[in-house]
C-alpha cells in the first residue's frame, strides 16, 4: 500500500460541472443526474498507475493466494482501485457517495483481467448494485499499459437509486424518472413468457450462410425480451427506451441479423423508435454472447410524461432516429461520417460544407481524413439538437468511439471548434469497427440538457 496522489476537483462558475484542471471537465449535471466522463488511471503527476505502491488499497482482499499467478493482475487491480477512488472524489464534490451510482461502465483492455477487475468492483461498491456494463476495448493506438478505466452516471434526487430485479436474472436501476438497464445478452432463454412474444416466424425461417447468423438473430430477440422484462419490473417497457448501445463481439458484417430484429420490433410499435449506437468491440464478458445492449429509458412514476421524437427515421436504418428527448434530457444516436441519403463516406474537406472545407488550412502533416470525419459528425449532432431547441453548448456528456486511439487529439481539436476550449465530460472508447464502412473509423454520441 502506497501514498496516493490526490486529484483536485473544482466546481464550475454555475456549480453544475466539475473540472480537473482548467480545461478538463469531468462531470456535469441535469435532471438530477450527474454524467461523469472517462476516468483513467493517471495520477495528477501524469504517471500511469501500475502497482499498489501508487494507491491506498493494498489489494489483499482481491488476491487468491496463487503465488505468482496474482502478479500479472496487479496493474489491473491497482488501476481499478485508483479509478474508483477518483470516482469517489468526483461524487464527494457533489455531496454524494458510491450508493448514488445508477450506471457504471467499465472499459477493460484484456479479457484475462475481467475477473480481478470484477473483484475490485465488488469490494469498492460494498454491496451497491448499479447498472454495470463491462466492455472489452480494442484498437490501434491504445496505450497497452492502460488496463481499465470507467465512466458513470449518478443520481442526486431524493430517495436514492432503486435496484429492481426482474426475476429472470435481469436487473434495472431506477434513478428518479430514468431507468438504466446494464449490458444485456441473450444466450439464455427467459424462464417465463415475454410480452414481446417469440421470434416472429418470418425471421425464424431465415437461412444464413453460417450458424453465427442464426445465433445473432436469436440472441438479439432474447436480449430485448430480457431488457423489456427488466424495464417492466421497474415500471416501464421497451417503448420507454430513449437510447440503446449495441456492443457486437464480432465484425460489423455480422450485425445484419440484429438489424432484422430491430426492424421487426419497431414495426410492431413505432413507440419503440430510439436513439441508437452499434459498434464492434474487443469482446463481451460472456464468451457465448455475440451481441449485447445496454439502455436508458424515461419512465416517470406518475406516467404523466413520455419520450418525444421530433426527427424522422434515419436514412441508414428505419428503426432509429437521430435524437430522442425524455424529460429534461436529449440523447443522440451514435453518428458516423456517412452521408446516409447517398450511402457515401465523408472523409475529406471537399465533402464538407462551409467552414469545414478550410479545416486543413495551415496544416502540413499528412491528412488522415479524421478532421473531416469529426467535423461532419459534429455537424450532424448540431442539426439533431437544433430540432429540440438546443445546440452543442447544452451537451453534458459525449462518448467518442475510435478505431485508432491515436486520433484522439485530432478529434479533441475539432471538438473545441464546436464546444469552445473546454470540452464536455468525455469518454473515449477504442473500438474495432463503427459501421460496415470500415473507413468511417469514428462514432460520436452526446447527451444534452434542456434549457
Amino acid at each position: 500500500m502506497g501514498q496516493q496522489e490526490t486529484t483536485a476537483v473544482t466546481a464550475s462558475a454555475d456549480g453544475r460541472a466539475r473540472l480537473i484542471g482548467p480545461y478538463s471537465k469531468i462531470a456535469d449535471t441535469a435532471a438530477d443526474l450527474v454524467f461523469i466522463g472517462g476516468i483513467t488511471p493517471h495520477l495528477p503527476s501524469g504517471v500511469l498507475v501500475r502497482s499498489f505502491d501508487q494507491v491506498t488499497a493494498d489489494g489483499t482482499s482481491v488476491w487468491h493466494d496463487q503465488m505468482l499467478i496474482d502478479v500479472p493482475e496487479e496493474p489491473a487491480a491497482a488501476q481499478a482501485y485508483y479509478v474508483f477512488e477518483e470516482l469517489v472524489a468526483v461524487l464527494d464534490s457533489y455531496g454524494l457517495d458510491i450508493r448514488s451510482l445508477a450506471r457504471l461502465r467499465l472499459f477493460v483492455s484484456e479479457r484475462e483481467n475481467i475477473a480481478v477487475v470484477n473483484r475490485v468492483v465488488q469490494d469498492c461498491l460494498a454491496g451497491h448494485r448499479p447498472a454495470i456494463s463491462v466492455v472489452l476495448v480494442s484498437s490501434s493506438g491504445l496505450d497497452e499499459k492502460i488496463e481499465v478505466y470507467l465512466d458513470a452516471v449518478a443520481y442526486t434526487g431524493d430517495g436514492g437509486v432503486e435496484v429492481v430485479d426482474a426475476g429472470d436474472g435481469s436487473t434495472a436501476v431506477r434513478a428518479g424518472d430514468y431507468v438504466f438497464v446494464p449490458n444485456t445478452t441473450g444466450t439464455e432463454p427467459l424462464p417465463a413468457p415475454s410480452r414481446l412474444g417469440q421470434l416472429p416466424d418470418d425471421l425464424a425461417a431465415l437461412q444464413f450462410s453460417t450458424p453465427k447468423g442464426a445465433e445473432v438473430l436469436q440472441q438479439s430477440w432474447t436480449l430485448f425480451q430480457r431488457m423489456d422484462a427488466a424495464l417492466e419490473a421497474a415500471g416501464g417497457g421497451i417503448e420507454d427506451v430513449l437510447k440503446v448501445n449495441g456492443w457486437l463481439a464480432d465484425s460489423m458484417r455480422n450485425y445484419g441479423p440484429a438489424v432484422l430484429v430491430r426492424h421487426a420490433l419497431s414495426k410492431q410499435n413505432e413507440k419503440r423508435l430510439v436513439a441508437s449506437t452499434g459498434l464492434s468491440i474487443g469482446g463481451l464478458a460472456d464468451r457465448a454472447a455475440h451481441i449485447g445492449y445496454e439502455s436508458v429509458a424515461y419512465a416517470p412514476r406518475s406516467r404523466g410524461g413520455a419520450k418525444e421524437v421530433r426527427l424522422p427515421q434515419a436514412d441508414i436504418a428505419r428503426f432509429y432516429v437521430g435524437a430522442v428527448q425524455g424529460g429534461d434530457l436529449v440523447f443522440t444516436s451514435g453518428e458516423v461520417p456517412i452521408d446516409g441519403a447517398n450511402r457515401r463516406l465523408v472523409d475529406s474537406n471537399a465533402g464538407l460544407s462551409g467552414e469545414g472545407r478550410r479545416l486543413s488550412f495551415g496544416h502540413v502533416e499528412t491528412d488522415t481524413g479524421m478532421r473531416a470525419r469529426a467535423w461532419y459528425v459534429y455537424q450532424l449532432h448540431t442539426e439533431y439538437l437544433k430540432a429540440y431547441g438546443l445546440d452543442l453548448t447544452d451537451v453534458i456528456h459525449q462518448t467518442v468511439y475510435l478505431k485508432d486511439a491515436s486520433e484522439m487529439a485530432t478529434v479533441e481539436r475539432v471538438g473545441t471548434m464546436f464546444f469552445g476550449p473546454i470540452l464536455p465530460p468525455t469518454t473515449f472508447v477504442p473500438i474495432v469497427d463503427t459501421s460496415p464502412f470500415r473507413e468511417a473509423s469514428i462514432e460520436i454520441e452526446v447527451v444534452a440538457r434542456q434549457r
